[in-house]
């Protein structure tokens, strides 16, 4: 039990002669000290920040997929002006209702997507068409909330009051140079037709990243499309958790689709992740890349640093070894001092690579 405490106090008073030397050592070469620290902060700084940037990549693909995608599922019921397949959209619901009552659907809505010519003639107008979309106010989307940009603090759902209110993207209101409380006059079926500009809103996702969209009631699309019964051509749906999601996938295809030969395309989220992350990986292997790139940097910086402190001390270490130190303690001396400028690098690298992904995060959403 005495040899033991022995060991551990010979061992602690080893710690203590490794500290004293490793830190005197570095105060005296402060210039050389600051740029090793520097080097290797930055190598970890930038793999922390790439790091989290990956992550929070992937977290914002995640939920900015389901946003913009709609829900978890999508089914994509075709053009209801040019539709030439069968399809109904009351069993449909039906259907989405039982899956429901089932447990394995949480919720749905609908929309109805076109193309329509506007009749604005004025200077600063880029276009005559925009895509509409009939949506169910209350409940889209299923996911998060369409930002509303103008008025400000407002929320989307309180921006409708009367069948005609419209809320515009940014991109269709810049292109028809338009603000709240104008009017967007759209020709239909029944010819030109009056919205009033409610709101100027941030969405996305098909023709609205090209021309720009405008978004009203779906009971407004209806009659303005002349449609005597509820149609969509995108149904969204809402679902606990991905193996259910699965289970709902599979139950529309089969139990539905097949069985009553609909024209129906289904698609969920995770597949159109997968496409984006596709889009993206030239991007992720550059951060990778970066990474690797940074974390060479800090070694570099550390092996240059010892290396040069090595030649330099040639007499310390001839004085060491005259007194009787091995080749194996005066090494152990050089790696102490390495460790301690690494773990000194490393946790300023940290804080400041939590910094700058503050920064990347926002960039990255």
């Amino acid at each position: 039990m005495e040899d033991w405490k022995g060991k551990q106090m010979l061992k602690k008073s080893k710690i203590n002669i490794y500290y004293k030397y490793s830190s005197t050592s570095l105060l005296r070469r402060k210039q050389r000290t600051i740029f090793s620290l520097l080097a290797i902060a930055i190598s970890i700084s930038s793999i922390v920040a790439i790091g989290l940037m990956g992550t929070s990549i992937d977290y914002t693909l995640q939920s900015s997929v389901k946003y913009y995608f709609g829900g978890d599922l999508r089914l994509n019921t075709g053009n209801v002006e040019f539709r030439t397949g069968n399809f109904d959209f009351i069993e449909t619901e039906e259907f989405i209702q039982s899956l429901i009552d089932r447990g394995i659907v949480q919720d749905y809505t609908y929309q109805i997507g076109t193309v329509r010519d506007t009749d604005i003639q004025r200077e600063g107008v880029t276009q005559t068409f925009l895509g509409l979309r009939g949506v169910e106010i209350d409940k889209y989307p299923l996911y998060e909330e369409v930002p509303v940009i103008e008025p400000k603090n407002t929320n989307f759902i309180t921006l409708f009051k009367e069948p005609y209110d419209i809320a515009i993207n940014d991109i269709l209101a810049q292109n028809l140079n338009l603000k709240v409380g104008d009017t967007l006059p759209v020709i239909t079926q029944r010819g030109r037709t009056e919205f009033r500009v409610v709101g100027i809103v941030k969405e996305g996702g098909g023709v609205a990243d090209i021309f720009g969209v405008g978004l009203i009631r779906h009971e407004t699309m209806l009659e303005l499309l002349d449609l005597k019964e509820r149609d969509a051509t995108n149904i969204f749906l809402k679902t606990e958790n991905d193996s259910l999601m699965y289970e709902a996938e599979r139950s529309i295809e089969y139990e539905l689709i097949e069985r009553n030969k609909y024209d129906i395309r289904i698609t969920n989220y995770i597949e159109q992740n997968e496409q984006t992350l596709e889009t993206l990986r030239p991007v992720l292997q550059f951060f990778n890349l970066a990474g690797i790139i940074a974390l060479m940097v800090g070694a570099i910086g550390i092996i240059t640093t010892m290396y040069i402190s090595m030649k330099e001390r040639k007499k310390e270490i001839g004085i060491m070894k005259a007194i009787g130190i091995k080749s194996s303690e005066v090494i152990k001396f050089f790696l102490f001092e390495a460790t301690l400028l690494g773990i000194a690098g490393s946790s300023l690298g940290v804080l400041l690579g939590i910094l700058f992904s503050t920064q990347l995060v926002l960039i990255a959403e």
